[in-house]
């Protein structure tokens, strides 16, 4: 038998990933489905796997095909990995379907992918939610009026489905100004994703300059709930409401103060909404004293570049925190730094297109994440989203905390002064 690995519709992280799996023993099993389609390619997936499937949305219609192609190929699958959001329901089904050491109950699968559906698994479980309402259509906006009002302005609006946190992300100061975004939004597709957005979350807006931005990952297993990593947003203030993300730091729980208590908020999430497989990407907003809200849940490995940025800083990678938890193994939990590491988010405000970044002269090693090279910004935001505003990511690490600190120096200088992005 062939053991192996599914990964279902993997767009983050990708070769890392399966070099891990790899590098353990396990065959690389990718399922590619039609959930979304325009950040995946079937053909470099293929390359780099060791058996592929591609699937129409509807796990339901495709699970007899997937057993007979395991059956055929002599496969046995060791563990399942979701790839984004929406694919959620469709790896929790193939769970249940092929491995079933854990009864998944899919009900709260399908309810954990709509943001809004989870606030209000959350509130019946008397855990603290950002107040926000949904809207399904115009005339929905308007019945909701009064509702929407008494969240005071300004509000949060944001595709309830999908990586919200990525595309659609708008601050609103008036009901006429909701009334544009609903109109320009929905029926529309994600900027990010190409699923068309059909409800959108309005939430009470908390401000950015009394609240941090913390990413909380946990990976679970049953009962087990562990932590493999916590990092936080560093926004620079432009004007009014708008504040452009620079970066995001992993770091350890000794190394911020005060936060086991939003640690256990976490946990007590995870437990209320039955994650019981699988890797979990929260954010949450913190004022770093006592006061802290979720964000949103993500079942899926951190992306953007924070998996590897995490490997780096603890000294090992995300996705054996999950076997281990499968084969009972003693986990590793993360409570010594190894090295500095960050993900960078650069914006082009100069070329209208580039072909590369200038990272000569520096001694830290760069990885570039994500590229996209028609990306030119004005840097008076008018609004702000980091799907449509920056032009690359990269992760940025270094043993020695010096010359970490001093090439992120370098790097934002030449991004301000034009030098960064090339010809």
């Amino acid at each position: 038998m062939n053991k192996c690995v599914i990964f279902v519709h993997p767009i983050m992280s990708v070769e890392t990933n399966f070099r891990v799996c790899r590098n353990l023993g396990y065959k690389i099993f990718t399922i590619a489905t039609d959930i979304e389609q325009s950040k995946i390619s079937v053909e470099n997936l293929s390359k780099i796997s060791d058996f592929i499937y591609k699937s129409s949305a509807c796990v339901e219609d495709n699970i007899n095909k997937i057993k007979d192609f395991i059956e055929k190929n002599n496969l046995e699958v060791f563990a399942i990995i979701n790839g984004i959001d929406a694919s959620l329901y469709y790896a929790d089904y193939l769970y249940n379907q092929l491995i079933g050491d854990i009864s998944l109950d899919l009900e709260y699968s399908k309810a954990r992918m709509n943001k809004y559906k989870t606030n209000k698994i959350l509130a019946k479980n008397n855990i603290k939610i950002i107040p926000s309402l949904e809207v399904t259509g115009y005339d929905d906006l308007i019945t909701k009026k009064d509702m929407i009002l008494d969240l005071k302005w300004p509000i949060i609006a944001k595709p309830s489905e999908g990586t919200a946190a990525m595309a659609g992300f708008q601050v609103i100061k008036s009901f006429d100004e909701l009334e544009k975004y609903i109109k320009h939004n929905l029926g529309n597709k994600n900027a990010y994703y190409d699923t068309v957005i059909n409800s959108i979350m309005v939430q009470t807006y908390l401000p950015v300059d009394k609240y941090d931005e913390f990413m909380i990952d946990f990976c679970c297993y049953n009962e087990s709930k562990i932590l493999n990593g916590i990092s936080y947003y560093t926004k620079q203030h432009i004007k009014d409401n708008i504040y452009i993300e620079k970066d995001i730091s992993p770091v350890l729980p000794s190394e911020i103060q005060n936060i086991q208590p939003v640690i256990e908020y976490v946990k007590n999430i995870l437990c209320a909404l039955k994650v019981k497989y699988g890797y979990t990407h929260n954010e949450v907003f913190w004022d770093r004293k006592d006061d802290f809200y979720l964000i949103e849940s993500n079942n899926r490995l951190a992306g953007s570049g924070l998996n590897e940025s995490y490997a780096y800083v603890y000294n090992k990678p995300m996705l054996p925190y999950l076997f281990d938890l499968i084969e009972n193994k003693n986990v590793n939990l993360i409570d010594k730094r190894h090295g500095f590491a960050k993900v960078l988010f650069l914006h082009n405000y100069y070329l209208p297109q580039f072909n590369s970044l200038d990272f000569t002269k520096l001694s830290s090693e760069i990885t570039i994440n994500s590229m996209y090279k028609t990306k030119m910004i004005s840097p008076d935001f008018n609004n702000y989203s980091r799907a449509e505003c920056v032009a690359a990511n990269v992760v940025i690490s270094n043993r020695d905390e010096n010359a970490f600190y001093t090439d992120i120096e370098e790097i934002y200088s030449r991004e301000k002064d034009g030098t960064l992005f090339l010809l």
